[in-house]
């Protein structure tokens, strides 16, 4: 049986406490060290043969901190929440450092322990220069994606990280290694994957099936033929509350709330039919945590039977974001959302218990960014009594900006102070995209277009500010936001876009999943910015801790990293492991 096993007494361990990093007292949250509240083991020399793990990562994508703070008490005791918080230890407020809290910067940070300045994602999608469309960040037309049917050229790569993964640490250390990772994101499943990963798979939203990549040898994983008939139940489903009594009682607002938005005619209340949904809206049923995690746990099962000693296994879960957008945060979808996630949750570490043994496995919960609430919600009173510190009140009415029009306000004004031309490539979420032209302008003439595009945004009520780059660079610019500043400087790369827009805090840049509904994120606030982490490992992590203290977001890869035996990932920032070195497990 696979195991996480004991270190013999005998041995000498040397003790070693590390200070957790925390983040405190001003509004975007500084880091500074806080009193030890962890200890790991290290021994002087590392065994030759790396003991044998079950390591799972989750990440629960857009589960904010201040949503845990307010939910998970209120979870019923039998859910996977709940026995994560007995048998583990749970990480209230979880600070990433960068200001594009999105979902691909998010999961590199998170795999790395570094900032995107370093990693080199800075999010999730950029202007294609040749058809003016938003693509993925991951983009790589070299790259190849394979179907049940065969491979095609075009997909998604790991091409722009320049940091090493926890999956690719574990990979250097240990070659025999089973690595999978699954979601329904191309950017949630490549960054839990590393470079080489034994089976990786995301859905692709255009074929509407799962596809695996990016590797030239890649094959379809066998595992994984059950999926194409789950997603035809989806389609055939419908969507009502599990306990309509719980929802009505917790969501602060009626089922049919202003602001909601009907993604590809699944409706805005309940019940929600998926039989006209296309490859997007499909995304939007619970059903797809289940069947990801049902996938996630056959996967191990099959490995662990075949007699693999060191799994690394990594699963995103992507509906909670998408009912978040679509719906916002605070709908009965959202809290019926992590309701069944709970529930599916438990049931994915119960059936573990009876195939791996309870003792043999160990987790570790996280989320990629937070959430706002809808602009309809953000001025009404959250009974939640960290308000502040989430700073969930925004600072005035609250709007979104439609990209879209906010590039073509820009291209008219330039077209006005300089002439007709072609000034304004796009707005990918957050930045504004400028045509080479534009950069080419004489200084003169580039210093009037400058002037024009700061007087144009300054009228966007949603933009607190907009910030000018050179290569990536910030000139003397938020020198009053000093802490705004340090987040944006860690994560630019060269080529992240020519204009950073800052919206206000209860603001937001439109994701035109529902164009002028719903809610996102991507912004430097806390409600963005924090998550929870819950990690769990008998013998190895503390049982029903709590951690309030605000902590380094690089604790989760040093955690995994850990309980794997082998070295964080190169790039990772200072920050404590939850997990001590194997004393005491089984």
């Amino acid at each position: 049986m696979c195991s996480i096993p004991r270190v013999l007494k005998s041995e000498c361990l040397a003790i070693i406490a590390l200070a957790l990093v925390a983040c405190g007292g001003n509004e975007t949250g500084t880091p500074k060290p806080i009193s030890p509240t962890v200890t790991v083991s290290t021994t002087a020399a590392p065994p030759k043969e790396k003991p044998p793990f079950v390591v799972i990562a989750i990440v629960v994508d857009q589960l904010a901190a201040w949503i845990a703070d307010e939910r998970f008490p209120l979870l019923p005791d039998t859910g996977g929440f709940a026995r994560l918080r007995r048998e583990g230890t749970w990480m209230k407020d979880v600070r990433f450092d960068h200001a594009v809290t999105d979902t691909a910067p998010g999961h590199a940070s998170l795999f790395t322990g570094a900032i995107p300045a370093e990693h080199g994602i800075f999010a999730n999608e950029v202007i294609d220069p040749g058809t003016r469309k938003t693509m993925t960040v991951l983009t790589d037309i070299e790259a190849s994606v394979v179907t049940e049917k065969g491979k095609s050229q075009g997909g998604v790569s790991l091409k722009r990280l320049r940091a090493e993964t926890v999956a690719d640490r574990i990979r250097e250390e240990i070659p025999d290694a089973w690595i999978f990772s699954a979601s329904y994101k191309d950017r949630g499943a490549l960054f839990g994957g590393g470079q080489k990963p034994d089976v990786l798979l995301w859905h692709d939203r255009y074929k509407d099936e799962f596809v695996t990549g990016p590797s030239g040898d890649a094959v379809f994983p066998s595992v994984a033929r059950s999926l194409k008939d789950e997603l035809v139940k989806i389609h055939l489903s419908t969507w009502t509350p599990a306990d309509p009594g719980w929802v009505k009682t917790h969501a602060p607002s009626p089922d049919k709330q202003r602001g909601e938005g009907d993604l590809e005619n699944v409706g805005t209340t309940f019940p929600h039919s998926f039989k006209k949904a296309q490859g997007l809206g499909v995304r939007l049923s619970p059903k797809g945590d289940e069947m990801l995690l049902d996938l996630t746990r056959r996967a191990i099962e099959a490995a662990h039977a075949e007699g693999k000693k060191h799994l690394f296994a990594s699963v995103s879960l992507s509906t909670n974001d998408y009912i978040g957008h679509v719906f916002g945060p605070s709908s009965w979808e959202a809290w019926d959302e992590i309701y069944r996630l709970d529930a599916a949750l438990g049931k994915f570490m119960t059936d573990l218990d009876a195939k791996i043994g309870e003792n043999n496995y160990a987790i570790v919960l996280s989320a990629d960014h937070g959430v706002m609430r809808l602009p309809e919600l953000a001025a009404v009173k959250n009974p939640l009594p960290r308000d502040k510190h989430w700073e969930l009140e925004p600072d005035r009415i609250s709007t979104r900006i439609l990209p879209d029009a906010l590039a073509e306000n820009l291209e008219k004004a330039l077209d006005k102070e300089l002439g007709p031309g072609d000034y304004v490539l796009g707005v990918a979420d957050p930045y504004v995209y400028l045509t080479d032209n534009t950069k080419k302008l004489d200084p003169e003439v580039r210093e009037r277009a400058w002037r024009t595009i700061a007087l144009e945004l300054a009228g966007e009520s949603g933009l607190l500010r907009s910030v000018f780059l050179q290569d990536g660079k910030l000139g003397g610019v938020l020198t009053d936001l000093p802490e705004m500043r340090k987040l944006l400087e860690h994560s630019l790369a060269a080529d992240s876009g020519n204009i950073y827009l800052l919206p206000r805090r209860g603001s937001l840049i439109d994701t035109l999943y529902v164009k002028g509904m719903g809610t996102g994120h991507g912004s430097p606030y806390l409600y963005d910015r924090s998550v929870p982490v819950l990690a769990r490992a008998k013998g190895r992590i503390k049982e029903g801790a709590v951690v309030e203290d605000a902590t380094s977001f690089a604790v989760y890869a040093r955690t995994l990293a850990a309980l794997a035996s082998v070295a964080p990932p190169k790039s990772a920032v200072p920050a404590a492991s939850l997990a001590n070195a194997n004393e005491g497990a089984r």
